[in-house]
Formats: structure tokens, C-alpha cells, sequence
């Protein structure tokens, strides 16, 4: 992930984020990077949006919850 000031991975541990699109597609990956850096903290989020495709996929959009 990545924002327009850098890797959005940093930005998450701070609170910098205000809003996250999570895309998941129908595949299973056993590997790969983390989506935030730093330690576990977790905040609140609601789900402002979602929409699937045909093939599948599915955006899902969540806000801070304040």
C-alpha cells in the first residue's frame, strides 16, 4: 500500500489514515508483506462502502470511526 506521501504502512501506525479501500480477490496468498508496520494497536473502523465484480473481487471502504 502505498499513499501519496509514502508507504501508507507507516501513515497507519500514526493515525494518519482517515480512510482505508481494502480490495480482496478470490486467490489465496500464503506469503507476502504486512499491511501496517509497527506494533499491534488496533483502532476502530466501520465499513462505509463495499461492491463486487463478476470475477469475484470485492472493494470494501472503511472510515475511522470517531
Amino acid at each position: 500500500m502505498h499513499s501519496w506521501r509514502g508507504s501508507a504502512r507507516d501513515d497507519a501506525g500514526d493515525g494518519e489514515i482517515d480512510e482505508l479501500a481494502v480490495k480482496t480477490y478470490p486467490v489465496l496468498a500464503v506469503d507476502g508483506i504486512r499491511v501496517v508496520s509497527g506494533e499491534f494497536g488496533p483502532r476502530q473502523i466501520e465499513l462505509t462502502g463495499s461492491r463486487s465484480f463478476g470475477n469475484g473481487a470485492v472493494v470494501s471502504k472503511f472510515a475511522r470511526k470517531r
